[in-house]
């Protein structure tokens, strides 16, 4: 594994936490690109577990790489949440608009008026009324320019909703895969944990067998007074012999 491997993912990550986090587009962005440094964690760290090196550096970079994509998990949620909510509350309005504009009509014939049934409008006006609409200075907005934003408004709506669907699948995959990945992990440590747990049950059956040598000699080998005139009497008597042996073998010569 190489160091500077590490300090250039590490120099990516303050490079993503620097980005302005008012920017609504961020946040898919981060996310893909944090998915692309999770995967190469995975490799290397896979590498490092072939080796049998345990790297902290590491460990803390991935921990870094999860919060961050946690959190632009979290915020690609809210987008669409709120997205959903200004949706459903233009939809709202227009209903208010549409039933407003049949409490006109319905308030006009029971006066007595005709209503156009092709546009909605009275088809009978005093010239005055037609003469002030025509000549009327305003500054306020007409109905069709109401109609073109609100189209305009729904048009964009549909389409940012329709972006966040195409990006959610991947979204899903990508932490489908991380679902995996860490499930592997989960056995590589289960393995590693088994290994250890069969080498410790050999080290305590190893020191179990020496506990009762010791325990055996403790009770068995102890040093007695009838021990030391044994050896005592041996030694003398072995003293003994090598006089008599010193003293015959001069004679024979």
């Amino acid at each position: 594994m190489s160091l500077r491997t590490i300090q250039q993912m590490s120099s990516q990550l303050d490079e993503l936490e620097s980005v302005d986090k008012e920017d609504q587009s961020i946040p898919i962005c981060r996310y893909s690109a944090l998915v692309s440094l999770s995967k190469d964690i995975d490799s290397i760290r896979k590498k490092v577990y072939e080796e049998g090196v345990v790297d902290n550096q590491l460990h803390f970079l991935d921990k870094r790489v999860q919060d961050m994509m946690f959190e632009a998990e979290y915020k690609i949620g809210k987008m669409y949440e709120k997205r959903m909510k200004e949706q459903q509350q233009q939809r709202e309005e227009e209903k208010e608009k549409e039933k407003e504009k049949e409490k006109e009509k319905e308030k006009h014939l029971q006066e007595g008026g005709e209503v156009d049934k092709e546009h909605g409008q009275p088809a009978s006006e005093s010239i005055s009324t037609l003469r002030k609409r025509l000549l009327a200075t305003t500054d306020n907005e007409t109905e069709l320019d109401a109609v073109q934003t609100t189209e305009y408004q729904n048009n964009y709506h549909e389409t940012l909703q329709e972006g966040l669907l195409e990006s959610l699948p991947s979204m899903v995959s990508g932490i489908r895969e991380q679902a995996l990945q860490f499930q592997d992990m989960l056995k590589q440590d289960a393995v590693i944990l088994k290994e250890a747990t069969e080498n410790f049950e050999k080290s305590h059956g190893r020191f179990g067998v020496v506990n009762d040598m010791l325990a055996k000699y403790h009770k068995e080998g102890k040093l007695g007074i009838f021990f030391y005139i044994r050896v005592i009497a041996m030694v003398l008597v072995g003293f003994l012999v090598l006089i008599f042996l010193i003293r015959l073998i001069p004679e024979r010569h």
